[in-house]
């Protein structure tokens, strides 16, 4: 539930907050608009960490559809929670934090379990790619994942922004992959069940090379036929993005300039 005034509500995360408040460690992963913290703490006696996704400021329109529908923070928590309930990877939802004045949205935040040296799937292919180059490894790692994904769609989440930095992937030591987790959930919504396109939609931010993407969707849907509105919306959403982002330069001069400047040319 909810706790503390409207103007600071907390979700999920209750009364142990305290033991954060009286032994704070904040580590920014990475600068960012919405950026990621690590937080050391004591709850009960045991040490553990969360990860903080501090949200930046929106425009008034944005915060007006926040106070009907949620800010960002909650609804990572509402999705993430939803997930775990269903059985679905994702690091531990702890909770949500919010500061708003008046109609404005001054302050939000989104508590979860802390993942650290878990590479995402764009790690785990470009390792692939450069190191392996066994076919059987990609198919198996593309199998996990698309397994996945099937199983949070069947569930009624579209993550809106599925792109391969934003799924976690867990490796064996033995071979192989145990586990895959969706983060950066501010975006999904719950639909259940989805549609074919909504479902083809979003799969279109995933990257794969060459043909992979068709024999990722049979995967997908295996072992029925990879139905003609999943794959015609998820070519038709992934040329806008392109378009999309190829008008970037232009949209966010100022942004998009400091990126290039501060980008490791290596």
């Amino acid at each position: 539930g909810l706790q503390g005034p409207p103007a600071a509500r907390l979700g999920a995360f209750g009364a142990r907050r305290v033991h954060y408040r009286t032994t704070p460690a904040l580590e920014t992963v990475r600068a960012a608009r919405n950026t990621p913290n690590r937080l050391r703490g004591n709850v009960d006696g045991r040490g553990i960490d969360l990860g903080v996704k501090a949200f930046g400021r929106e425009a008034r329109l944005k915060q007006w559809l926040d106070r009907r529908r949620g800010s960002q923070a909650e609804r990572s928590w509402r999705i993430a929670s939803h997930l775990a309930d269903a059985g679905v990877g994702t690091p531990d939802p702890a909770g949500f934090l919010e500061r708003w004045e008046g109609s404005r949205l001054v302050e939000s935040y989104y508590f979860c379990a802390f993942r650290e040296n878990v590479p995402t799937l764009k790690d785990e292919l470009l390792r692939l790619f450069r190191d392996r180059g066994i076919c059987s490894e990609f198919m198996g790692l593309i199998q996990c994942v698309a397994s996945e994904i099937r199983r949070m769609h069947d569930a009624g989440v579209l993550h809106r922004d599925l792109g391969n930095q934003n799924i976690f992937v867990r490796p064996r030591p033995e071979g192989g992959w145990g586990g895959v987790e969706f983060f950066d959930l501010n975006r999904a919504r719950l639909v259940p069940p989805p549609t074919p396109a909504q479902r083809g939609r979003d799969l279109a931010r995933i990257y794969l090379p060459s043909d992979f993407m068709r024999v990722f969707q049979e995967m997908y849907w295996a072992p029925q036929p990879v139905p003609p509105d999943c794959a015609r919306a998820e070519a038709a959403s992934r040329a806008a993005f392109a378009r999309h982002s190829r008008s970037r330069a232009w949209r966010h001069p100022l942004r998009e300039a400091r990126v290039r400047r501060s980008r490791d040319p290596s």
